[in-house]
């Protein structure tokens, strides 16, 4: 099976301990559970000083392995950075804010404040209980379509 092969061939390059590893499409032809290993492993390799170069179409492998991320379209880089400062850049300048009072669960997208205690202060002095409150970024393949169509620019 494909899923096997793309096994196989991991575990052959990976053997021998590189120091840097290249990967095109590593999680190609593999199960959900597999995929998860796979990436777990690669994870660890980079957090202990291993260089991973990796090639994928599936944006949400590079965001979780990559710290530096190049798009390319057309044999062109639209854009390269740390995957953080790309996704700031690009972001909405809008939070998430999931709290609970007496009617249940509520989630609000709101405007980005400057440190977002007037906010939370606001809600606060209603008497609810702040769930959570994050920032929202944008996805790199929602970014990549950007770039590349002009959609939502």
């Amino acid at each position: 099976s494909t899923g096997m092969k793309q096994k196989i061939s991991i575990a052959i390059s990976l053997i021998h301990d590189p120091p840097v590893i290249i990967f095109d499409e590593p999680t190609n032809g593999l199960d959900i559970l597999t995929q998860k290993q796979v990436t777990d492993y690669l994870k660890e390799l980079r957090d202990n000083g291993h260089a991973i170069i990796l090639s994928t179409h599936i944006f949400s492998v590079a965001e979780e392995l990559c710290d530096e991320i190049a798009l390319i379209n057309k044999s062109h880089v639209v854009i390269a950075g740390g995957v953080d400062e790309i996704r700031r850049r690009y972001g909405n300048n809008n939070v998430e804010l999931v709290y609970s009072d007496a009617d249940g669960r509520h989630t609000e997208v709101l405007p980005k404040s400057v440190d977002g205690s007037d906010t939370l202060a606001t809600y606060l002095s209603k008497g609810v209980t702040i769930n959570s409150y994050r920032e929202l970024m944008p996805r790199m393949n929602d970014i990549f379509i950007k770039l590349v169509t002009g959609e939502g620019a």
